[in-house]
C-alpha cells in the first residue's frame, strides 16, 4: 500500500476517534475546552501508547503536524453540530468500528515494521 493511502486512513481514524471523544464530552456536559481536550485525547492516545510500547521516538502524534489540528477540528465540528444532531448520529458506532479496524491494522503494521515479535504485534494492534 502506498504511504499516502495509509496516511489518509490514519488521519481519518484520528478524526473519527476525535469525534467520538467529543461526543462523550458533550454527553457529560463539558464545556468547549473539555470537548476539545477529549477529542485530542481520544484521537491521539492509542497511537501514543503504541509508539511508547514500541520505543518509537519521537512519538508520531507529537511530530505529525496534522494530528492535533484534525482532533481540534473534529471537536469543533461536533460541538457546533451537537445541539441539533447529537441524538441522531446513528453512524457513530459504525464509524467507531471502522476506526478500530483501521487503527488495529495500522498498529500491527507499525509493529511489524519495527521488527517486533508476534505478541508485541498483537499488543500493538490492540493498544492502538
Amino acid at each position: 500500500m502506498t504511504s499516502a493511502f495509509l496516511t489518509f486512513f490514519e488521519l481519518s481514524g484520528v478524526f473519527v476517534f476525535a469525534i467520538t471523544g467529543a461526543i462523550k464530552a458533550i454527553k457529560n456536559r463539558l464545556d468547549f475546552l473539555g470537548v476539545i481536550v477529549f477529542a485530542i485525547t481520544v484521537g491521539c492516545a492509542g497511537g501514543i501508547v503504541r509508539d511508547t510500547m514500541l520505543g518509537v521516538e519521537p512519538i508520531t502524534a507529537f511530530t505529525n503536524p496534522y494530528y492535533i489540528p484534525i482532533c481540534i477540528a473534529g471537536g469543533i465540528v461536533t460541538f457546533i453540530l451537537s445541539p441539533k444532531a447529537i441524538g441522531k448520529w446513528t453512524l457513530i458506532p459504525y464509524l467507531d468500528a471502522i476506526g478500530l479496524g483501521i487503527f488495529t491494522s495500522l498498529g500491527c503494521q507499525k509493529a511489524i515494521a519495527m521488527g517486533a515479535g508476534p505478541i508485541a504485534i498483537v499488543g500493538s494492534g490492540i493498544l492502538t
